[in-house]
């Protein structure tokens, strides 16, 4: 299974003896996971790489990394993940729901901003069927992100064909 931080550590909770896989730009990410499950596999790298990590995996679960990946990005995400998943694979996305024009600076304008990518169910459910899953489940669901900020998430599961 490939997870990192809190994520892992439910996975590894409610899945005992599961083999987790962490990546993520961020060594503190990568510390929180090996804190959380001590026999995680860490790697520091950009999920863009995936294909990379010459393994195959019973699940991915790509938790609110889109925002930070472009749509070209995204896709070809997806279609990585159906490569090295194994047959009946399961791929779990999580990520902020609204229309891929409205991406940009977010954030005060104090100067603290960053880049923030949406997505759009059409084109995630269209390049997940593409590279050959099949639906578990969509769910689209409010979210408060704190302060006056709300928006929308999307949580999609697919299994890949066998």
């Amino acid at each position: 299974m490939w997870a990192i931080g809190n994520v892992a550590k439910f996975i590894a909770d409610k899945i005992p003896g599961t083999k987790i896989t962490a990546t993520d730009l961020s060594r503190k990410m990568l510390d929180l996971t090996n804190v959380n499950v001590a026999n995680a596999n860490t790697i520091l790298m950009n999920a863009k790489d995936i294909k990379m990590i010459n393994q195959q995996f019973d699940g991915i679960l790509a938790s609110l990394i889109f925002p930070y990946l472009l749509k070209n990005e995204v896709l070809g995400f997806i279609n990585d993940a159906a490569e090295i998943l194994a047959k009946s694979g399961i791929l779990y996305i999580s990520t902020m729901l609204r229309q891929n024009f409205d991406s940009g600076y977010k954030g005060p304008s104090n100067g603290d901003q960053m880049c923030m990518n949406y997505h759009e169910v059409t084109y995630l459910e269209k390049a997940m069927i593409d590279s050959g899953f099949v639906i578990v489940s969509s769910t689209i669901q409010s979210y408060d992100y704190g302060g006056d900020t709300n928006g929308t998430d999307i949580i999609i599961i697919r299994k890949l064909k066998t």
